[in-house]
């Protein structure tokens, strides 16, 4: 019979100057502690925090426990006591503090932990493994076994039996102790600890050693086994493990499961434990501005996934949950959509009605000039973090001399993360980018041939990773290949157009130009022949625009002495009749141009008219009249080797250190309406950066998230020049986008940023 501690029991505190020095509970005679104690589990895991229903001070402990005959536990004064009961409490403090130190994995599976030795316990130890004859004064009867052991050693090693033998009970004095809330296994694991200081926890007891360690208030036991389901965490037992973090008051090993499911919640959902939550937890999670997703309609799939799941019991809920997404980044008019096709949604129309509400009253308090922080803002007007855009400049090396790193750089908040080295020792490569993924085709394999070979790194499947620390040079995913283009060439043209790659023109093995086409589907992974240029050509430039691609000049001979092999003539392709026309050439020949689009214009920027000089002169195409205007040249006689990229509607030109000079700045941006160029003190992570194969694309946080950081940017950039920039970061002047500037040095003197 177990005994309903929340009647007939008396609470007796002795105070010295208002602090409690201990506590005395009285219970019927016939009461054991330890069906006292077990009927207060698992809801109270330790005498710290509650008590039959009583708070006490998390500062002090339960130490005595009597039964209504006895008046008084120790005969003592009050005095002797309050000092025995403080020195008692220190050296259970001390025990608590201690931390298992984690030696190596087990060749049973298990973990290893070990704490401090003592000679005296190791020989207690030898002593109890011979029984009755080593001198033991108790046996513990656990699931029908006995344990044989020192009472002195459960007491100082435990305070659950330290207050066993202390409370006057009737256990106090019996030389066999049964125990009904822990499992043989792990008590015979935990009596080992007590006596060597070392334990070995596989797995597959983890949960109930665990359990048996904070019924017996075995803090450095329990929290190594927190240490091994801490270090277990995944997609397939992060809701388990977080309930076993609440069950048993592990507030790091919960705050790191929470902190677990928020980065992963768009794998997390799909774990067959989502659905058991309980309503609390799934709102921490969806009010959270934290958790990873790529879009929002992802956590409303999450809501209807776990109200369909007990549509019965959790339709009513179904309100209340759909009130924490966030409405503006949903798309317009969403919830009107889901609507029509989801039935569960049909009798709640009002919710729609009164997101509208919240957004036009959010642009009438702006128009008012009220405004409100990003914290104060409802629910329904915040974005989470993980959905937001961010602009990122994609670099690829040349492999000119063996080096074939790749990096990505977010302009948004300045951070550089390591992409996976390319395969094959490219020269030169083309780079592209549809989607989520990286492509890279064409270059010369050193010193062995033409290649053919595509390569392509899927960023969207750095989702499925681990959210990583900050590490150097390391990432998870690498370059896949796909199937090879039909006919090898090197200095060809790479352009994207929906959703498709046209690999254009460029040399054959024999030296000879071509106007060869292809087309690559990544979908098919399949390369198809498209229309043929008009005129065969190579090193050209080339850009997407308006719905086209331009091919602009190149030149059709590998060696050439003579500027009469370079060509002014630009053709266009139309991808819906598979056609190639002439348009406009531009008003000097060149090879190598940088070609950009920007608010449907063509601009050229430099290139070559010979085969020793660069050129600075820049021209623009204006398509609607099928003109090239010249327009402020670049501030340099010789340029050389530049990288030309549209960073939020600005045409920025990346610059190699040997270009300036004066190493005052690492870039030019081209200033549309003042129709000059001013300089940028400091653009992109490296001064180097000029070196490599650029583009920008845009990004979700969640995928950058989950990118390794790169920690050392000369290392990486192989910066070895003493006139370095002291701070490779991109510093912007203004943080208002629309200003028209990002970072230029002298904003407010025109005399001196522009030529």
């Amino acid at each position: 019979m177990i005994y309903d501690v929340t009647t007939d029991v008396t609470w007796d505190e002795r105070k010295t100057n208002k602090q409690v020095i201990y506590q005395t509970i009285s219970l019927p005679s016939f009461v054991t502690f330890d069906a006292f104690y077990s009927c207060l589990w698992p809801k109270t895991l330790s005498f710290e925090r509650y008590l039959g229903g009583k708070a006490l001070a998390t500062d002090h402990r339960v130490l005595s426990i009597t039964h209504p005959a006895l008046r008084v536990i120790h005969p003592v004064e009050e005095s002797k006591m309050a000092g025995s009961v403080r020195n008692t409490e220190n050296l259970f403090e001390q025990q608590d503090r201690e931390e298992l130190s984690e030696l190596n994995s087990y060749n049973s599976g298990g973990f290893r932990f070990k704490g401090s030795e003592s000679s005296a316990l190791s020989l207690l130890n030898k002593l109890r493994l011979e029984g009755e004859g080593g001198f033991c004064d108790v046996t513990l009867e656990v699931d029908g076994r006995q344990l044989a052991t020192h009472r002195c050693v459960l007491a100082a090693s435990s305070q659950f039996f330290y207050t066993m033998f202390h409370s006057g009970m009737k256990e106090s004095n019996q030389t066999l102790l049964k125990l009904h809330s822990v499992s043989f296994d792990a008590m015979s694991l935990i009596l080992d600890y007590f006596y060597t200081r070392e334990i070995v926890i596989n797995h597959d007891i983890v949960l109930e050693l665990l359990n048996t360690a904070s019924f017996l208030l075995v803090t450095p036991v329990k929290k190594a086994c927190i240490q091994i389901l801490s270090n277990q965490l995944s997609i397939e037992n992060c809701f388990s493990i977080l309930q076993v973090a609440d069950q048993f008051w592990a507030s790091e090993l919960e705050k790191r499961a929470r902190n677990y499911i928020k980065e992963n919640f768009f794998s997390a959902v799909n774990n067959e434990e989502f659905v058991s939550i309980s309503k609390k937890s799934l709102i921490d999670f969806i009010s959270s501005d934290e958790i990873q997703v790529e879009r929002e309609e992802e956590v409303y799939q999450a809501v209807l996934k776990w109200v369909k799941y007990d549509e019965e019991n959790r339709v009513s809920d179904l309100p209340e949950l759909l009130s924490h997404l966030r409405g503006k980044s949903l798309p317009k008019g969403f919830l009107k959509s889901e609507m029509s096709k989801e039935p569960l949604l049909a009798t709640f129309s009002s919710l729609v009605e009164s997101s509208k509400r919240k957004i036009k009253t959010k642009w009438t308090k702006k128009k008012r000039g009220k405004r409100t922080g990003a914290d104060d803002k409802p629910e329904a007007e915040r974005t989470r973090t993980s959905t937001e855009l961010h602009n990122v400049m994609i670099g690829i090396s040349s492999a000119l001399y063996g080096s074939r790193k790749a990096f990505c750089y977010d302009l948004d908040k300045e951070e550089t993360f390591v992409l996976s080295d390319y395969p094959n020792m490219h020269v030169d490569p083309e780079l592209a980018v549809i989607g989520r993924s990286l492509y890279i085709i064409g270059g010369s394999k050193l010193f062995n041939g033409v290649p053919t070979r595509l390569s392509a790194l899927c960023l969207d499947e750095v989702k499925n990773q681990r959210k990583p620390s900050f590490s150097i040079f390391s990432m998870d995913q690498e370059w896949e290949t796909k199937a090879p283009c039909k006919v090898s060439r090197i200095k060809a043209s790479l352009a994207q157009l929906n959703g498709l790659l046209y690999y254009i023109g460029g040399w054959l093995e024999d030296g000879s130009c071509c106007n060869t086409v292809e087309c690559y589907n990544p979908e098919m992974d399949e390369w198809v022949y498209c229309a043929s240029l008009n005129t065969s050509r190579s090193r050209s430039g080339c850009v997407t625009g308006n719905g086209h691609i331009y091919i602009i000049g190149g030149e059709t001979a590998l060696i050439s002495e003579s500027s009469e092999t370079f060509l002014s003539s630009v053709e266009r392709y139309d991808p819906e009749k598979d056609t190639w026309s002439f348009v406009a050439s531009v008003n000097l020949g060149r090879v190598l141009p940088s070609s950009v689009c920007l608010n449907g214009k063509i601009y050229v920027i430099g290139g070559r008219t010979s085969s020793i000089y660069s050129t600075p002169t820049c021209e623009v195409y204006f398509p609607n009249t099928d003109e090239w205007q010249f327009i402020a040249s670049l501030p340099y006689l010789d340029p050389g080797c530049i990288e030309v990229i549209v960073v939020k509607n600005q045409i920025m030109v990346a610059l190699m250190p040997d270009v300036t000079l004066d190493f005052s700045h690492n870039a030019v941006k081209y200033n549309v309406r003042a129709n000059a160029w001013q300089k940028v003190e400091c653009f992109g992570p490296s001064n180097k950066q000029a070196s490599f194969t650029l583009c920008t694309t845009k990004l979700p946080a969640m995928i950058l998230q989950r990118l390794p950081k790169a920690l050392f940017l000369d290392d990486f950039f192989e910066e070895d020049s003493e006139n370095d920039m002291e701070d490779d970061s991109y510093r912007s002047d203004s943080d208002d986008s629309s200003s028209g500037f990002m970072g230029w040095a002298n904003e407010s003197s025109d005399d001196e940023a522009y030529w």
